[in-house]
């Protein structure tokens, strides 16, 4: 009667195992879904915030850079046209014609999207890879999405960037998009 009894213990055991081991390792794989989830945030927000600072703090180089190319383009205008028209003047003849055209274009938007696309961009996942540790993360899946500079040289720059990873679990397929945006006065002396 004792070796029976023995049986249904191991038995139980074996049982309760069963149960219990898959629900473990489910809770398990999620866990570690969530810190992944978490640590790409915290890069994230890294990486768009470090990269907001150093473009606000070196504000002023570039603009002196564009004044100095208003003032060459100015200059070059009002030669060509014999002082009857200048940049202001230009810039809006040309804005009246791509409106009178149908064409909706804006110089201001192209540069920025330009900006974002081939110099924030690589700045960010620079800044990503630098702050992430482990082959799981690929800064190849931030984009940065947003630049806006407020008020010229004397407002403020926004970033926002956004990262695409999958979250991996068990019966679980899902992509996540994590968008993060920094905001930063520019630093000039004006």
């Amino acid at each position: 009667q004792m070796s029976s009894f023995h049986k249904d213990e191991k038995a139980s055991i074996t049982l309760e195992a069963a149960m219990v081991v898959p629900v473990f390792l489910l809770f398990v794989v999620f866990l570690a879904g969530m810190i992944r989830i978490g640590v790409a945030e915290i890069a994230l927000n890294r990486a768009v915030s470090d990269t907001t600072e150093v473009l606000a703090t070196h504000t002023y180089p570039a603009e002196l850079a564009v004044s100095g190319v208003q003032g060459t383009l100015d200059t070059f205008i009002q030669d060509r046209s014999m002082g009857s028209l200048d940049l202001a003047k230009a810039s809006e003849i040309f804005n009246m014609a791509m409106k009178t055209t149908g064409v909706d274009f804006s110089p201001e938007a192209y540069l920025s999207q330009l900006a974002s696309d081939r110099l924030i961009t690589p700045m960010v996942r620079k800044k990503f890879a630098e702050s992430i540790l482990g082959k799981w993360s690929d800064p190849n899946r931030i984009k940065v999405v947003d630049v806006t500079v407020t008020d010229g040289f004397k407002g403020a720059l926004s970033i926002t960037a956004q990262y695409r990873m999958h979250l991996i679990a068990p019966f679980v397929d899902k992509q996540i998009i994590l968008k993060k945006r920094a905001y930063e006065y520019l630093w000039s002396p004006h």
